[in-house]
């Protein structure tokens, strides 16, 4: 069956236009939704993304917003849209509030700005941005809330995977996710090579979603916010059948982490370029260590580390996602991971994402206990 990750609809938000508006591109979410479903698509999410959060109500205090937000979540859920993300906070100030909006919520997604090439490596922000990720480990026994909070390097608006997702634009549009292990587990059993593997891919991401927008197309009205494009990053799922790190392992005959994965992994990036469908978005490689069966069984090996990680992401990647670190992890070196996430992605010039889960009271080689539909539990990866 073929899997839709997500169907997002960015929405420049009014509050005096509030129900209006989420209902409008709710609307037009089902519809499709129900329109893919017919064709036998499995739809796994209807998420919502706005403008930055510290812009929606001018000079108000900072609790006026959360309130707002508040609002906006109801309204969300009263349409059936699963998750919602209010954009990323671009000063200190506004990083720290964080934790009372995710705290105060249950589907709203935060990120923080930590970088990009015209402004820079923004320092100040990545330590508000480290101590928002030790508050939020805090708030929960296991550290699950850090799932919703990301630091983000070099991300353009409308990437339809949360937590990156913003809209900038006056103008509504949509953006569809894919879940497409798959189709790397079936080109690594057929490719002789590397070179067969990224034509083969190409070919069958292409055709995935090529026939996807048909069907997108024949379901858009005149009226309805238009397809700003469809995401071709290759996403795992949680079962086995749809882990990457398997695919790739089937490639090297080794533990993913061993030598050659980096090799596979920039030659599964190349299929992208290959793609000619409508596409936005990263765009990449994603590699959620707790998102995928494979790669958390690499973790419990001992075959993975962030420095690996983020070696991979500097070929193919889309950031360091969904990984578990030590509880007590230094505010400093948390820091410096951020600091080389957000510098590789300004020298690279590509979008990268840091989502860190530190967990309270366990250490490196400890396994987590999220007890979360959403995360596999593996062993906490060390911070050197």
């Amino acid at each position: 069956m073929m899997k839709v990750r997500t169907i997002t609809a960015g929405i420049r938000l009014s509050f005096m236009r509030l129900d209006e508006q989420v209902e409008t591109v709710g609307d037009v979410m089902h519809r499709l939704r129900d329109r893919l479903v017919s064709k036998g698509y499995e739809v796994q999410s209807l998420r919502l993304s706005t403008q930055p959060w510290s812009e929606y109500l001018e000079k108000a205090q900072l609790d006026a917003v959360i309130q707002a937000i508040e609002e906006l979540e109801v309204v969300c859920r009263g349409n059936g849209i699963d998750f919602v993300s209010v954009g990323p906070a671009s000063d200190p100030r506004s990083i720290r509030a964080v934790p009372t909006i995710l705290e105060r919520t249950g589907i709203v997604c935060c990120s923080a700005s930590i970088g990009d090439r015209e402004h820079g490596v923004l320092d100040d922000n990545i330590r508000a941005a480290a101590e928002t990720v030790l508050e939020l480990s805090g708030k929960t026994g296991n550290g699950s809330l850090n799932f919703m909070f990301a630091s983000l390097a070099s991300c353009q608006s409308d990437i339809p995977f949360f937590p990156a997702s913003y809209h900038t634009d006056e103008e509504p549009c949509l953006t569809i996710g894919l879940e497409n292990g798959d189709l790397v587990q079936s080109a690594a059993s057929r490719a002789s090579g590397l070179k067969e593997l990224t034509s083969l891919l190409s070919y069958d991401l292409n055709d995935r979603m090529t026939r996807l927008g048909a069907v997108i197309d024949t379901v858009s009205g005149a009226d309805d916010p238009p397809l700003k494009g469809i995401d071709a990053s290759l996403v795992p799922g949680m079962d086995e059948g749809s882990s990457i790190a398997t695919g790739i392992e089937k490639l090297t005959g080794s533990p993913f982490g061993s030598h050659g994965t980096l090799s596979v992994c920039a030659s599964l990036t190349k299929a992208l370029e290959g793609v000619t469908a409508r596409r936005w978005g990263f765009n990449g490689l994603m590699l959620p260590v707790m998102e995928d069966t494979g790669l958390a069984r690499a973790a419990d090996l001992g075959s993975l580390d962030l420095q690996k990680l983020l070696l991979y992401s500097s070929v193919c990647g889309t950031g360091l996602d969904t990984i578990p670190v030590p509880g007590d992890i230094p505010p400093t070196r948390l820091c410096a991971v951020l600091r080389d996430v957000a510098h590789l992605s300004i020298r690279l010039g590509k979008p990268l994402s840091a989502r860190l889960l530190p967990v309270p009271g366990r250490s490196s080689g400890e396994s987590t206990q999220m007890g979360s539909p959403y995360l596999k539990d593996c062993s906490i990866l060390s911070v050197v």
